[in-house]
């Protein structure tokens, strides 16, 4: 999760293939919540945070975290 931290973000095909599942799998409504407010993005690879997700990224590694 701490790939969200980079601009690049979090590499679905990378995290299939060490976790077994992915992002939008193992937290959907989480992932389309903040897709849906524009502080999450979808780009070539998988998911980063926009601008304004960097702003408020801890609580939103929380939320994806469920903590």
């Amino acid at each position: 999760m701490l790939r969200l931290r980079l601009c690049e973000g979090i590499d679905s095909a990378a995290m299939r293939e060490r976790f077994g599942t992915s992002l939008e799998e193992l937290c959907p409504k989480t992932v389309e919540k903040h897709l849906a407010l524009g502080l999450l993005q979808k780009n070539d690879h998988g998911y980063a945070f926009t601008k304004e997700g960097f702003y408020v990224s801890n609580t939103l590694l929380c939320e994806l975290l469920d903590f």
